[in-house]
């Protein structure tokens, strides 16, 4: 199986793009440029989170291997990790700390139980979040309130099919 890396790299580059005006501190040559990343790192999911982590990261080497430059600088995309343990009040500290690391966007998190409620923290932030199928599928990039939304919309329906086929005979 071949992961899929350049989606992301330009998802990146854009975002460091977006936020390149933003003060950084670095050297006259090289622009740091935050990524947050959020999955469950320890407990039950742990191995699902280093999965993707390790795919983040993958990505991220390809794009400082590329040496992209913005604003006459060159990019140099550095990974911001937190663990959610998957753990709805976990996952609203973990995006706290994201936001308040500076990242400038963010990819995750695992599970809906999670990006519902950190979806607040980062739209209020204004970082994007690349979350689910939409963007690897299409290259779609969602508000976090509308991929919350999205969400919650999937679980109400998952929720009504399982009523529904309590009350058949299988």
């Amino acid at each position: 199986m071949r992961i899929r890396t350049k989606p992301l790299a330009w998802l990146v580059a854009c975002a460091a793009a977006t936020f390149a005006a933003a003060p950084f501190a670095a050297s006259a040559d090289e622009l740091p440029v935050k990524v947050g990343f959020a999955a469950p790192l320890t407990g039950a999911n742990a191995g699902y989170g280093k999965d993707l982590q390790n795919g983040v990261q993958l990505a991220l080497d390809e794009a400082n291997a590329k040496k992209i430059m913005i604003g006459g600088k060159t990019a140099k995309f550095e990974i911001r990790a937190e663990d959610d343990q998957a753990d709805p009040r976990v996952g609203v500290q973990a995006a706290q700390k994201l936001v308040d690391d500076g990242v400038v966007v963010v990819v995750g998190h695992f599970n809906s139980g999670t990006t519902l409620p950190a979806s607040p923290i980062y739209n209020s932030a204004g970082i994007p979040i690349a979350a689910g199928v939409l963007y690897p599928a299409f290259g779609w990039l969602l508000s976090p309130m509308i991929a919350a939304a999205a969400m919650a919309l999937s679980s109400v329906s998952v929720i009504g099919n399982a009523l529904r086929l309590r009350n058949q005979r299988l």
